[in-house]
């Protein structure tokens, strides 16, 4: 018995199916009618040949999907942040309405605890968002934020403002906030991170410019149901586009139980504590000036109307004070493992400067307009800083941590404009705009310094550490 002839050396002439010998057309035929399949090795060969082909496709799909994250999240920003920054607008009306009897101290609770919310809820967000992804959270933060905008049209009583715009709304924000922050830092390596979330945040500084513009047009003309009506539907368009493009570049597990180790190891990490202790002195008074810059001006006898857009203002330079430092930090050296620390601690440093030499001493309309410009820039630096520097810091467990940071600053945040507040007073005389403008310079910085020596220290660290490995 004859083994079978193989494939490769067989005569063609000869058919696979039968042992006759093929004539030349039945040759030609049968050649023409097989399909010829690649096999694997040939495959692989031909990926071989054209590597840079195959990761250049690959590349160029993420860069476009880093990018569309960045473009959902800075639509996101601009509508969740929108009507937080609007809502100096709904508390007048508040304030004006015969109905809503209540203290200005009530009212100001409900700026401190929307603040306080979207901060704090980071600590709940980072985990969920590393369990689940982005796509829940939006559509939750979504809803939340639509409802809780709507729901005062059922009444006008003080609570029940309240709970909706002063909790349920905040929450959706928080859930937004943080989910597109986490997303935008999955698909950035530390070299790049700063200025991605810098146009991320500075979509904040947009809607505090074309909310307030949109809402002081329709309360002029409309009754306020109307412009409640109408900031809800705004805030459920603008939201549409971040839940079509924000996505996530990491691997997320799905519910787990939580472990409650993963929530103490940063506490153990120097840096992170230091970074979180000078952000928390500092945000107790870094909100102090954009909540009581249009009081201020008005007291300093400029008009009503004129006062209001003072916050348009610091917005529109807050855009850029949010991409320009961020820039100027991805640009350093990149042997500085702490850049953008050093541009954390300029601004910082540079914001409570601020208050001393120009907020303190402004009385006049254009000493008033330059303070908010100049603020706006520099207070957005600082708040685009805090997620880049934690990030910075961290090899693992980014948007847990960056959660936490907020979640901690959250409660100075709380704290920090009810005091300022009570420093104020009535604020009827210089003396008492004075002292609670010195109460937020000072603690400023008081962060500033904090955060300089936390950078010193593990400068120095790293400088003893690379010459002891020199010497070995």
């Amino acid at each position: 018995m004859s083994a079978e002839p193989d494939r490769e050396s067989a005569d063609p002439r000869v058919s696979p199916l039968t042992d006759d010998v093929l004539s030349v057309d039945e040759l030609s035929q049968y050649a023409s009618c097989v399909a010829y399949s690649p096999s694997s090795d040939d495959l692989e060969s031909a990926n071989a040949r054209h590597p840079q082909k195959q990761d250049g496709q690959q590349t160029n799909k993420q860069t476009w999907a880093a990018r569309k994250t960045v473009i959902g999240g800075f639509f996101a920003l601009m509508a969740s942040f929108g009507w937080l920054n609007s809502m100096s607008i709904f508390l007048q009306c508040y304030r004006d309405d015969e109905q809503i009897a209540t203290s200005e101290t009530k009212i100001m609770w409900i700026t401190a605890m929307q603040i306080f919310l979207v901060l704090v809820s980071g600590v709940f967000v980072g985990p969920l968002f590393d369990y689940y992804g982005p796509r829940g959270l939006l559509h939750v933060g979504t809803v939340l934020q639509v409802f809780g905008l709507s729901m005062p049209l059922m009444g006008t009583h003080i609570p029940q403002i309240i709970m909706c715009q002063g909790i349920l709304a905040p929450i959706g924000s928080a859930c937004v906030f943080h989910t597109c922050l986490c997303s935008v830092s999955t698909w950035f390596d530390n070299s790049q991170l700063a200025i991605a979330l810098g146009i991320t945040m500075s979509g904040t500084n947009i809607g505090g410019i074309v909310f307030p513009f949109v809402l002081r047009k329709l309360i002029a003309d409309q009754a306020l149901y109307i412009v409640i009506i109408s900031c809800a539907v705004l805030v459920y368009a603008f939201m549409i586009i971040p839940s079509v493009l924000v996505r996530s570049n990491a691997t997320h597990t799905g519910w787990r139980r939580p472990d409650i180790s993963r929530f103490r190891e940063p506490f153990t990490d120097h840096k992170f504590l230091i970074l979180g202790c000078g952000s928390f002195i500092a945000y107790f008074g870094i909100y102090c000036p954009t909540i009581y810059i249009v009081q201020d001006a008005i007291f300093n006898g400029l008009d009503k109307d004129q006062a209001k857009y003072l916050v348009s203002m610091s917005s529109a330079s807050g855009v850029l004070g949010r991409i320009i430092p961020a820039v100027i930090g991805d640009r350093l050296d990149d042997r500085d493992k702490l850049r953008h620390h050093s541009i954390y601690f300029v601004a910082i440093m540079s914001t409570a400067a601020s208050i001393f030499a120009v907020w303190i001493v402004a009385h006049t309309h254009g000493q008033m307009i330059a303070f908010t410009v100049l603020y706006g820039f520099l207070s957005g630096a600082v708040m685009t800083m805090v997620p880049v520097c934690c990030a910075e810091i961290s090899k693992s467990e980014v948007s847990m941590r960056i959660g936490l940071l907020f979640g901690l600053i959250s409660f100075s945040a709380l704290a920090g404009v009810p005091i300022s507040g009570v420093v104020l007073g009535d604020g009827k005389t210089r003396e008492q705009w004075a002292m609670m403008k010195i109460y937020c310079g000072v603690l400023i910085c008081a962060g500033g310094i904090i955060v300089g020596a936390g950078r010193s220290f593990a400068r120095a660290a790293q400088k003893r550490k690379r010459t002891e490995l020199s010497s070995d």
